[in-house]
Formats: C-alpha cells, sequence, structure tokens
C-alpha cells in the first residue's frame, strides 16, 4: 500500500497533469487493442450515474450511451459499452482500475458468453436485464438457464430490471444478486402505496438480493426506503445537500483561511505571506504538512516541510491543493459530492490541456470542483464565488455556465444527467466525442484515487493502481 503522503504529494505536484495527459494519451493509443474501432464511442457521450448506499458512499456506478440507438441495434449498442469498458477500465499490466468498486451494465440475453464481457472482472461487474426480454417462457420453470447460470458461476452478479419479484418463479430468483426496482417519491404518495412498494421487495429480501431503487428525487426518498430494507439508491437525489449533515451554512473559519491563502497564491505573493497565515493556523498547517511530510517523488528527495515543496512544484500545485482541501474542510461534508466534484475538476482540467492554456486548464479545474460548493457548504453560489474570490471567468462559468469555462462544465454534466444542450457543447468545442469518453474514464479513476488520499475513510488503491492515479 503507497502511504497518504505519497498520493497528495503527488496530487499538488504539477508533474500530475503532464502524466495524466500521457494516460489520456495511452487510452487513446489502446482503444482498438482488442476490438477495433467501437463506432459507438465515437457517436455518443458515455453517462456515468452512481449508486450510492445508506452511508452516502459511492459504491459504483452505471454507465450506458447518452444517445440510445434504434432498439434494433440494441444488442450491437450494449456490445459496444461492453467493449468500450473493457478497454478503458482493465489494464493489461495492473487490471481493473476502479478496486472496490462496481459497474452496472445493461447487456441482453445473446451477449452473455461475449468476449469483451470474458475480460472484466466478474467481482466488479453487475450484468442489468431487462424484464423486457425475458419473455413469458423465460419466467417458467422451464426456461434453459444454462448461460445465465454459467455466468454466475463465473462470479459476475446479475441485475433484473422492471419486473415484479412476487410473480418470478424461484428459480430465477436464485439467479439474481441484484433486484433494481422503481419506486415513487415519498412525497406524493399515500402511505398505503409506500406499503404496497414495500411489498414488491419482500420476497427477494428474504434471499440473497441487493435492492436498487432507481429515481429518487429527494434524500427524504432514500431514508424512507431505507427503512424498508432496500439497499442501494440512484436518482438526481445525491447531487442535492444531504439535509442531517447541514450545522450552519457559509464557510467556517478554516475555510476562510483557506480563501486568503488562495488568493496569495494566485497573486504569487511571497512565500512569506503565506507561512504567515499557516502559523496563524496550526490546525491547517497540520493538515498540509501531515499530507506532505516524507512523501516521495520517485529518485526525488523526500519533501519534510511545505516551503519545499512549493519550491520543487510551484505556486499552481499549491493552488490546487488548496482547492481541494477548501472543499474537504466543509462542515456539510458528503463523500458522494466530494467525489463527483473531484470527478467534475478533473474532467474539466483534462479536456483543457489540449485546447486551452495551462493557465485556463487550472481554472477548469477550479470551476469543476467549486459546482458543487455551493450544495457542500449551504451557501447560495452568489455568494460563495464573491466569498471565495474568484477570477471573473470562474464565476460566470459557474453562476450562468456562460463563456468557455461554462461550455466545458455544461458538457461534464450532461455526463452525470442527460440533457440536450451535450452534443451542441462539444461542437462548440470541437472536441471528438471519443475523446471526450475516455477523459471521462481517465478523471473518474483519478477521483477515486484522490478519494483515498483526502483523509476520509475511503480505501487507498493498490501500490501499482497503473495509469490514471494519482
Amino acid at each position: 500500500m503507497v502511504s497518504i503522503c505519497d498520493y497528495i504529494a503527488e496530487l499538488i505536484t504539477k508533474r500530475v497533469v503532464i502524466v495524466e495527459k500521457a494516460c489520456v494519451d495511452s487510452f487513446r493509443a489502446i482503444g482498438m487493442n482488442y476490438f477495433g474501432q467501437n463506432h459507438m464511442q465515437d457517436k455518443s457521450l458515455i453517462l456515468r450515474e452512481p449508486i450510492l448506499n445508506l452511508k452516502q458512499q459511492i459504491i459504483g456506478y452505471e454507465l450506458s450511451w447518452l444517445h440510445k440507438s434504434l432498439k434494433s441495434d440494441e444488442v450491437k449498442e450494449c456490445n459496444s459499452l461492453l467493449e468500450f469498458v473493457s478497454n478503458q477500465f482493465v489494464d493489461p499490466e495492473y487490471g481493473w482500475l476502479l478496486p472496490n468498486h462496481l459497474i452496472f451494465l445493461d447487456i441482453v440475453p445473446e451477449l452473455l458468453p461475449t468476449l469483451a464481457l470474458k475480460l472484466l472482472p466478474p467481482k466488479n461487474i453487475v450484468l442489468t436485464i431487462n424484464r423486457l426480454h425475458l419473455n413469458e417462457q423465460l419466467l417458467t420453470a422451464q426456461f434453459n438457464f444454462a448461460a445465465l447460470s454459467k455466468i454466475r458461476a463465473q462470479g459476475y452478479s446479475v441485475c433484473l430490471r422492471g419486473a415484479d419479484c412476487r410473480q418470478l418463479d424461484d428459480s430465477i430468483l436464485q439467479l439474481i444478486s441484484h433486484m433494481e426496482v422503481c419506486l415513487h417519491s415519498t412525497d406524493v404518495i399515500s402511505k398505503v402505496a409506500q406499503t404496497t412498494q414495500a411489498d414488491t421487495v419482500a420476497i427477494p429480501k428474504q434471499l440473497p438480493i441487493c435492492i436498487l431503487a432507481r429515481q429518487l428525487r429527494t434524500w427524504q426518498d432514500v431514508d424512507a426506503y431505507g427503512a424498508l430494507g432496500i439497499d442501494a439508491f440512484a436518482g438526481e437525489y445525491y447531487l442535492t445537500q444531504y439535509p442531517k449533515s447541514v450545522k450552519q451554512g457559509g464557510m467556517n473559519a478554516l475555510q476562510n483561511r483557506i480563501v486568503q491563502l488562495m488568493s496569495l497564491t494566485k497573486s504569487n505573493a511571497e512565500f512569506a505571506s503565506l507561512e504567515a497565515i499557516l502559523q496563524q493556523t496550526p490546525e491547517l498547517l497540520g493538515q498540509l504538512l501531515d499530507y506532505i511530510k516524507a512523501a516521495r517523488f520517485g529518485l526525488r528527495p523526500s519533501i519534510f516541510a511545505l516551503a519545499h515543496a512549493v519550491q520543487l512544484h510551484g505556486y499552481s500545485a499549491l493552488y490546487r491543493w488548496l482547492t481541494v482541501l477548501f472543499l474537504v474542510n466543509s462542515d456539510s461534508y458528503s463523500a458522494a459530492l466530494m467525489e463527483t466534484a473531484l470527478v467534475r475538476g478533473r474532467f474539466a482540467e483534462l479536456l483543457g490541456i489540449d485546447n486551452l492554456s495551462a493557465a485556463d486548464a487550472e481554472n477548469l479545474f477550479v470551476v469543476g470542483m467549486f459546482s458543487l460548493a455551493d450544495r457542500m457548504l449551504s451557501m447560495p453560489m452568489k455568494q460563495l464565488v464573491i466569498a471565495a474570490n474568484l477570477p471573473e471567468s470562474v464565476k460566470q462559468a459557474l453562476l450562468h455556465r456562460e463563456g468557455t469555462y461554462g461550455f466545458y462544465l455544461s458538457l461534464i454534466e450532461a455526463c452525470e444527467l442527460p440533457a440536450v444542450a451535450a452534443t451542441s457543447a462539444v461542437d462548440v468545442m470541437h472536441v471528438p466525442i471519443a475523446d471526450v469518453n475516455q477523459i471521462h474514464v481517465s478523471a473518474l479513476i483519478w477521483a477515486k484515487s484522490a478519494m483515498g488520499a483526502i483523509g476520509h475513510p475511503l480505501a487507498l488503491p493498490d501500490e501499482k493502481a497503473g495509469p490514471g492515479v494519482i
């Protein structure tokens, strides 16, 4: 295992951008390794939807194409998604690049024995089969379960979507690891209706089946259905503030100090000015020193002090880390929002590396990170951008999705929730869709590693965690 110090020191170094750019280039190079050209990747963006548990932790992601094809092309579409995941998340040297996380993928029965599936690690893959693909004969004991049984025996998980479990044959339930249900919002249905919905998941809860509730809009929905015994949740709710975590809106004293440091760093002030503020805030100085002390950079000497780190890696690296530290120290910290902010920040930065200046790429990292700061701080964005003393171009992107940065942010948000503006944003930026998809994956892998390094109880990646790691 690599120490936290190693990962944080890597996070604040300038070299990480260079390494990540090389990683993106390598992803482009290996995109045809196993299967040749993946045409779907060139036509549609990848949509990422987090799957959370009751502890507000992201346990996995459902990946799908943003723009669906005709039903007649469904087999080809599902197969292209399997190929994409095999190419992007499985490295020949390092293996699976998202350890301890699940990936949910739609599949049709015809694709169960495909080569792409065989290349995916069984313990990390959940294959979702729609009820519509199972005709009435398949729901009887006469159904030939050979293919599905073989997949389960190999260790893959299988999720059934759209079925009423009360009407399923026991032989099918024995092969299912997950059951996906769409439940109505608790604020628009009666208690009687809620009880009825509870009945629909009662049977599989008697078996070792994980129940996944979809299309949830509020944390109240999560709490209500969690009380019914549902295990996992998906929907727009995770992008909102968790009510129980709200202590007091606005920035706390530590964040005010971090803003001061960010302003001084951006203006290239003397290091003595920064050091004076840190000396007045032992807690903040301690955080920084704990993360970088004795961290190693290959053959470089160990870092023993903040001044040493800044001397080696510059102010832009320090500004980068302060941006992350600003959100980490939120009173209303949310692991799901933090991870999403990290993905957005890295996603935006990597998109800008090839197309904009280095300064613009750094600003894009801030735009992505701060795009969820209002919810993490329970503070209106208009007040937040002023209090944080952000550049005007960053403010316009965060407040109005305007300017060059605004286009980038709109595109990134469209990869989380479907939006009509996604394609137009790609066209304006002149970025190939295939490149956007590969950068999206790289940002996701980077964010997972970063989450393990910022001092919160998430597993650190392996020492040989492969490309895309901090």
